[in-house]
């Protein structure tokens, strides 16, 4: 799963769990429990002020309108469950003979009058057939387990791509400033007559430029926001900014601990739980194939003699166990193509692996790079060139130009922050580790 941190939220109180009722008390109940809802509808339409990566995907995973389905879906097979291990009801039989015909068998007075009950011995194909249901059953499970992973991994892409852009703003807002730094120093130079107007027309195309991306960022953010919310069943965000950073340090694991976490991967998980569940099949199929007895006994009455006797009797269904031999080739062969199908599931799960592993380490480096190399050297390179542009020695367009290489890097570093993310989610998808850690963004 994405995360194994487990969130814990207070639980709503159920409305006078305790209360006796007492007429004496029924006003007050009856006001309790309006205030009570009262307060519960208004703490649903709260806009929270920040939301955290963790609060994200627990609600997806808790109110997702697809895996609601699930719940029906498991109560139907839970019904089937019960259904299958119903045995067969015993028979009660009433035969009347020699009775209502001529002569001596005129009327009743040479009757015999047989009752009795049998049943059929079936308890073994009984538990076959639950063994069956069970494993259907496992099943659903593990699909669910599947749809709750893919919408885990999917709120996870949101919530980074809402952050990614939450962050592309303040950097677009970081160089929105530098911008009207610049205006205001070229302003003063273009009053003095130290720098032509050209330049000031340029900064303030510049300044313009950088205000129309924050207002795109903007967008973009209550897009994505809106997307995210829609994973808990939300029409409009209910939260206000994105608790976290992209910069935050991504662990490491090794390649071949990753590669032994693969059997956890839930999508290979269910051919196997395929492959056992056709075996449970041909279990079933062989067991219903077999001859099932049939046991009866009862009590004859003699209407001329007045006397009982007891009867007893055993049907045996002729034939051989061959008249399943179709079915159970055919679930012979499915229960073949589910291990061929793991098999080739888990070369590609492999593979997925390998490739995202090694597109992590390169973001990472390239990450570790800009930050520890590139950025530094552009910032002091921008306010060298500030110095220089003052003093005559660069033009405008030069101190613009390292600007822009600084605004260029420090997004490349965010892009580098987010693939990386975006890598490890997908790791944690294949293989049920946790990785990603956001931690609260400082201000």
């Amino acid at each position: 799963m994405l995360s194994e941190d487990k969130i814990f939220t207070s639980k709503k109180p159920i409305a006078c769990r305790y209360f006796v009722v007492l007429r004496y008390y029924s006003k007050l109940f009856t006001l309790t429990c309006f205030a009570w809802i009262s307060t519960i509808s208004h703490a649903d339409n709260t806009t929270i002020e920040s939301l955290s990566f963790r609060a994200a995907i627990q609600r997806s995973t808790n109110h997702h309108p697809e895996l609601r389905a699930y719940a029906d879906r498991m109560n139907s097979q839970q019904g089937y469950l019960t259904q299958a291990g119903v045995a067969s009801p015993p028979e009660i039989d009433l035969t009347v003979e020699d009775a209502l015909g001529s002569g001596e068998f005129n009327g009743m007075d040479n009757a015999q009058t047989t009752l009795s009950i049998s049943w059929v011995l079936d308890s073994r194909i009984v538990g076959k057939r639950v063994d069956a249901v069970a494993s259907r059953q496992s099943i659903l499970e593990i699909e669910r387990e599947i749809k709750q992973l893919d919408i885990a991994a999917q709120t996870a892409r949101y919530f980074l791509t809402a952050l990614a852009h939450q962050e592309r703003q303040k950097i677009a807002k970081q160089a929105q400033s530098l911008s009207a730094q610049a205006l205001e120093e070229i302003k003063k130079r273009v009053e003095v007559g130290k720098s032509p107007i050209a330049d000031q027309l340029r900064a303030e195309v510049n300044l313009a430029r950088r205000t129309l991306l924050i207002e795109d960022l903007t967008h973009e953010v209550d897009s994505s926001k809106r997307q995210l919310a829609a994973q808990w069943g939300d029409k409009t965000p209910k939260f206000g900014r994105l608790a976290g950073t992209l910069a935050q340090k991504i662990s490491v694991i090794d390649p071949t601990s990753l590669e032994k976490s693969l059997r956890n991967n839930p999508d290979l998980k269910i051919f196997l739980t395929r492959e056992r569940a056709a075996q449970t099949d041909i279990a079933l199929a062989k067991a219903e194939a077999s001859k099932r007895w049939r046991i009866s006994t009862g009590v004859r009455r003699y209407e001329a003699t007045d006397d009982y006797a007891v009867v007893a009797g055993i049907s045996v269904p002729l034939g051989d166990s061959s008249r399943n031999k179709g079915r159970i080739a055919a679930l012979t062969a499915e229960q073949s193509r589910y291990q061929s199908e793991a098999d080739a599931l888990n070369i590609k799960l492999q593979t997925q692996l390998f490739v995202l592993y090694q597109q992590l380490l390169h973001s990472i480096h390239v990450s570790e790079a800009l930050s520890n190399d590139i950025i530094p050297r552009l910032e002091r390179a921008v306010r060298e060139t500030e110095k220089a542009y003052q003093l005559g020695k660069y033009s405008y367009l030069e101190w613009s130009a390292v600007q822009q290489e600084l605004f260029e890097a420090q997004s490349d570093q965010l892009d580098a922050y987010f693939t990386a993310h975006i890598n490890t989610v997908e790791i944690e998808r294949l293989t049920g580790l946790t990785l990603t850690r956001l931690g609260e963004e400082k201000e």
